[in-house]
């Protein structure tokens, strides 16, 4: 189902998937998309404005294509699984990154403000290009079985 905020979405408890698996249809918005205690899964087309953001406990990506140009915030964990994530907003935590795709994917981080160092509590990456003009700062258990780096990242 197309789901398009232009208001607020709290997740008070749980998990809560917005769009279908790898559809042609998904959804966006300009909105605040919030689950302090839950997860948030994006699927389908995701076009997030720079006046959306989301701040949530974890962050999934499965099966999508998205542009997060607003805010970003997880917790504990960035999931992105067999995904093509463009992250271009502002970014102010990513915690444990985790970016699985045997399917294909691509993600990237270029924020709006430039180059930056993004701070990540861990790194499991296997199988798409993974890159953009950040720079990344592992602090905690690096695992690359296979996959492309492109643009400018530094580990």
């Amino acid at each position: 189902m197309d789901f398009y905020n232009h208001g607020t979405v709290e997740v008070e408890v749980g998990n809560m998937a917005l769009g279908s698996y790898y559809s042609s249809t998904g959804g966006g918005g300009t909105g605040s998309y919030s689950a302090p205690n839950g997860t948030l899964i994006f699927q389908g087309i995701q076009d997030l404005a720079a006046s959306s953001s989301i701040d949530a406990f974890e962050v999934r990506f499965e099966g999508t294509y998205a542009t997060v140009a607003g805010s970003y915030r997880a917790d504990t964990a960035t999931v992105i699984s067999t995904s093509y994530v463009y992250f271009t907003g502002t970014i102010d935590n990513i915690g444990a990154l985790t970016v699985t795709g045997t399917g294909g994917g691509q993600v990237d981080f270029s924020p709006s403000a430039g180059p930056t160092t993004l701070e990540l509590a861990s790194l499991y990456y296997v199988g798409v290009g993974l890159g953009g003009a950040a720079n990344f700062n592992v602090n905690g258990q690096f695992t690359w079985i296979w996959g492309r780096l492109y643009g400018q990242p530094f580990l």
